[in-house]
């Protein structure tokens, strides 16, 4: 039997946020993780659905490169299904790309786990 969908939203945003915290640790100069770190935050206050709608509908085709850990993919992909028209535009897997050339063994491991641990929530959160 599955959790309850409360319990996994609430799995969901702890994970992210938890994500974002270790990325704005990673890249303190970065303004974008800080931000992004807050808009969640508020969202998760006002509409709590949605980033898991979002996330969701984004990835729920490319299941198998995530669970596969396809660097490749990760790295050629645009992740524009993550952007939107009402002004929650922080696509986190986008702005990843910029950094993981320089990231090592174990961020990209820790990366990808954030990234299959949102994904089996939320895919969970929508079974």
């Amino acid at each position: 039997m599955a959790p309850p969908k409360p319990v996994l939203m609430n799995a969901f945003y702890d994970q992210l946020l938890a994500f974002l915290k270790e990325l704005v640790d990673m890249y303190p100069d970065d303004p974008d993780f800080s931000l992004g770190l807050t808009g969640v935050r508020l969202m998760k206050t006002t509409s709590p659905k949605f980033l898991l709608t979002q996330f969701y509908d984004g990835s729920k085709a490319f299941e198998d490169q995530i669970l596969t850990k396809n660097e490749k993919f990760f790295l050629d992909h645009s992740f524009q299904e993550f952007s939107t028209d009402d002004g929650f535009d922080f696509n986190i897997l986008a702005k990843l790309k910029g950094y993981v050339g320089t990231m090592s063994a174990s961020s990209k491991e820790a990366v990808w786990s954030y990234v299959q641990n949102l994904y089996k929530l939320v895919k969970a959160y929508h079974s």
